[in-house]
């Protein structure tokens, strides 16, 4: 069942039963104080044919705001309360506050009963649409019932205290103590005094989200205001990109007038999901002009407001302890790469060369946990030559036992800012006895840059291959990317030494340097695709296959498209589309084809065989986003007409969207070093991935692209030597 919530449509669970059972109790049934979470635990179950139901808020007896069958009781926000339930199964079990939900429990008594409504599928060509039946069909559970009385100082010091001690203890190991944990969290946030909001603040990142939902709903807006933002500096306040979002929320409301009703006031809205077999047709309204112009002076309150705060925490970076000090790096990277997508886009802000400065000098104090994490943020927004003694600082500093991550990140930084020094750093681990040096990294190093080193490198794969060796693949997989063909027959007389025959590295080597060697080796053993495959097959393409690819090694992979193993076919065709080169299209078209034979008129079997589909799936992702050639739109219609399941022909409509004007180009430098796209080309590595995806594309194509900067620059001028037309969006 689809939930319409504010315009979204929310997967929920769903009952076909009639009638429904519902199930509502006090979790601590006692005398409550005012500003007391009154927790609760609902259920629900069901039996019968078609009918649906969904939760739809909570009665309340006295009703006051809401509370009525016609106007039940819901959260003010989403996220006060975790999860909504489905009307379902005994297991359909939620834990809320009522006071998330109904808005003043004042002193008094009440009665509480869980709201049901009943919802009908009806299905068409154009998909299945889920409605609330008319006339309304309504269940309640039984009710609870509870008392609520006035809260004294006291109380408030004493539940304080109370929930700081629970949220500064251990971290949760069970669901009871996580469950204590969210309950403290959400009390505290509650309580809404000036001693539970400070108090509140100061537990932070704890339960940071519930908290920070919870203090968005304060009566006291303009006071919080205040706090958020002078805690901002104390050396002991976390203060993350969460934190400062939840900040400009609360000075919003204290400080800007509530938003325009609409022309014509608001409409009634009937809710209704559809599930569509195409996307919807897009409409365009009108906007109000008092709208538009609230909305705008909004967004400049707001961006004005993170622009003091970013500043005020830059400036406190230095008295920092080590725990907020991570935090606010991260929040003001963040920011930085959030002032340069906005649009329009915006220089970098003043305090970037102090938030530098300050990097450079507390980074060694990091916890090592966080290394990794801040390193890639840190290079991924800042590429300045400053930079580089870091990174090189950090390279140095790495022994053996240490973890590789913080010297790779390191790698990948100064690469992205001094590529000639980061190579030259490469260069050095490829013979070094022991390295952080690791088969990726390879990728940042042409063998155009090495010069030749064939002895050093097969004196450090004998090295590795010795007792207590240092990654004899690593050494391998350098001696075929980096050797010679003088090397040939040293490099024969190892491989045949070997006392494993299957040795993939080592094998790119003769795919390089001698085809018919490696071609001898792929045809040593029977291509039956009837009978298990070599163990050294799957090996060969998921590492031969990177490092080295030629004609011979594509027809071998190729025919392995046919075998009888889904697992062996599956990884043969992703590893074509991510290696091999356009001889390739044809032999994945045939796959392609074949399965579509050999699944019609069995859809329903196909549908249980998670395995077939994923191996279409493969077939397809090769042929529509493979790394050698470019698939246009005629090319991706023929693969939806092509597509058995349901997945295939969903994968490909989304890659049709991506066409649907022109279409897009995105050079996002990521923390993973992905994340760049190009049409329906995802994940490419920055800039150089980028260019050699636009370059296959035909002279003529229009693009939108609106990135700013010098690789932005260098971006359009490759795309205009190629014949590419590039316009902002």
């Amino acid at each position: 069942m689809f939930k319409v919530w504010c315009g979204v449509a929310v997967l929920v669970s769903a009952l076909h039963a009639q009638p429904v059972e519902l199930g509502l109790r006090l979790i601590d049934p006692h005398v409550y104080r005012e500003r007391e979470l009154v927790r609760v635990e609902l259920t629900g179950t069901g039996r019968g044919t078609r009918s649906e139901w969904q939760f739809h808020g909570f009665v309340v007896d006295p009703a006051h705001e809401c509370g009525t069958q016609e106007k039940p009781c819901f959260p003010p926000v989403m996220g006060l309360s975790p999860g909504e339930i489905g009307i379902s199964d005994p297991s359909a079990r939620r834990i809320v506050a009522v006071n998330h939900y109904v808005p003043r429990l004042t002193p008094g008594r009440y009665k509480v009963r869980m709201l049901a409504r009943r919802m009908v599928y009806e299905t068409s060509a154009q998909g299945t649409t889920g409605r609330y039946a008319e006339p309304a069909e309504y269940r309640t559970s039984d009710a609870v019932e509870f008392e609520v009385v006035s809260s004294d100082a006291n109380w408030v010091r004493a539940t304080i205290a109370a929930c700081q001690d629970a949220l500064r203890g251990s971290q949760p190991r069970t669901p009871e103590e996580n469950q204590t944990w969210i309950a403290a969290a959400q009390q505290l946030a509650w309580l809404d005094t000036a001693a539970s909001r400070e108090a509140a603040l100061a537990v932070l990142p704890k339960q940071e989200s519930l908290i920070l939902v919870g203090l968005g709903q304060t009566r006291a807006p303009a006071e919080l205001c205040d706090r958020m933002q002078a805690r901002m500096a104390l050396p002991d306040q976390s203060v993350s990109t969460g934190y400062v979002y939840a900040m400009t929320e609360v000075c919003a409301k204290a400080h800007l007038p509530p938003a325009p009703v609409p022309a014509g006031g608001s409409r009634p809205v009937e809710l209704r999901a559809v599930i569509r077999t195409a996307p919807p047709p897009a409409t365009a309204a009108r906007p109000d002009p008092q709208v538009s112009a609230w909305l705008e002076k909004r967004r400049e309150y707001t961006e004005g407001l993170w622009d003091r705060a970013s500043a005020a925490l830059a400036e406190s970076l230095p008295a920092k302890q080590a725990e907020p000090r991570w935090s606010a790096f991260a929040t003001l990277l963040q920011r930085v790469e959030q002032v340069r997508v906005n649009r329009p886009p915006r220089s970098d802000p003043q305090w970037v060369p102090a938030l530098t400065a300050e990097f450079a000098r507390t980074y060694p104090a990091v916890e090592v946990a966080r290394q990794r994490y801040l390193l890639d943020m840190f290079t991924s927004t800042i590429r300045s030559p400053e930079v580089a003694p870091l990174l090189e600082s950090v390279l140095d500093s790495w022994k053996p036992g240490d973890y590789y991550e913080a010297a790779q990140s390191a790698i990948r930084g100064l690469n992205a800012i001094d590529p000639a020094r980061a190579q030259a750093r490469l260069r050095a681990e490829l013979t070094r006895p022991q390295t952080w040096l690791g088969r990726e990294e390879l990728a940042m190093l042409p063998a155009s840059a090495v010069p030749p080193m064939d002895d050093a490198l097969i004196a450090a794969l004998a090295a590795a291959q010795r007792p207590g060796g240092w990654n004899p693949q690593l050494r391998m997989a350098a001696l075929a990317r980096y050797g010679t063909w003088q090397a040939l027959p040293k490099v024969r007389a190892i491989y045949e030494s070997q006392e494993d025959g299957c040795q993939p590295e080592l094998l790119a080597y003769f795919v390089r340097f001698d085809p018919a060697y490696a071609d001898r080796v792929f045809h040593s053993h029977p291509w039956d695709m009837h009978a298990p495959p070599s163990p050294c097959t799957v090996q060969i393409f998921m590492r031969t296959a990177p490092l080295a690819m030629s004609p011979e090694l594509e027809k071998y992979m190729a025919a392995y498209l046919m075998h009888s193993d889904v697992y062996v076919k599956t990884t043969a065709a992703r590893m074509l589309g991510r290696c091999g080169s356009p001889a390739a299209l044809p032999a994945l078209w045939d796959a392609l084809r074949y399965f579509r034979e050999w699944w019609k008129g069995k859809s329903a079997e196909l549908a249980q065989n998670g395995e077939g589909i994923h191996f279409e799936v493969e077939l397809r992702n090769a042929i529509a986003r493979g790394r050698g050639w470019v698939a246009l739109p005629s090319d991706l219609r023929l693969i939806q007409a092509a597509c058995s399941s349901d997945w295939c022909r969903s994968e490909t409509r989304s890659d049709l969207i991506d066409w649907d004007g022109p279409p897009r180009i995105t050079l996002s430098p990521s923390r993973s070093g992905t994340g760049s796209r190009v049409a329906q080309y995802g994940d490419l590595a920055g800039l150089a991935d980028v260019e050699g995806k636009l370059a296959q594309f035909p002279r003529g194509t229009r693009f939108t692209f609106d990135g700013t900067g010098r690789e932005a620059d260098e971006l359009r001028r490759f795309a205009a030597a190629h014949g590419l037309l590039v316009t902002a969006r």
